[in-house]
């Protein structure tokens, strides 16, 4: 192996870890961000008593839980998707065409998944409440 091959199998282990810890990064935020949106919802329900000023539709609230929960596990394929491409692309090594678009494109998807249940499921709890 010469200099340069070694350089730059050198830079592409770097820009692999890299993007590697940027997207466990975003995948860490996504399932905190659902995990604590869950919290906080039953906190809310822990607090709710016959002097509430909250009428809370039961089904609404429990549709926001699930939604919440899939957005969890949602979050935890994408950490085992990372994963995997991670090692896919070390295994295959520096060559022009180390990531396919279709996991490029089903990373992105998994992605967006968690971050669409939050916010519908943000939707379901306020459609859930009245305010009495």
């Amino acid at each position: 192996m010469s200099v340069v091959d070694k350089r730059n199998n050198e830079e592409y282990v770097a820009v692999l870890n890299s993007s590697k810890s940027i997207g466990l990064y975003v995948v860490k935020s996504l399932i905190a961000l659902n995990s604590g949106a869950m919290v906080a919802l039953l906190a809310f329900l822990g607090t709710l008593g016959n002097d509430s000023y909250f009428n809370v539709d039961v089904a609404a609230i429990k549709l926001a839980a699930k939604q919440l929960l899939a957005g969890i596990a949602a979050g935890y394929l994408l950490a085992a998707l990372t994963y995997y491409n991670s090692k896919k692309s070390l295994m295959r090594g520096n060559t022009e065409n180390s990531q396919d678009n279709w996991t490029i494109f089903v990373y992105y998807l998994f992605a967006a998944i968690p971050l669409l249940l939050f916010a519908t499921a943000l939707l379901s709890f306020i459609g859930g409440l009245k305010i009495s």
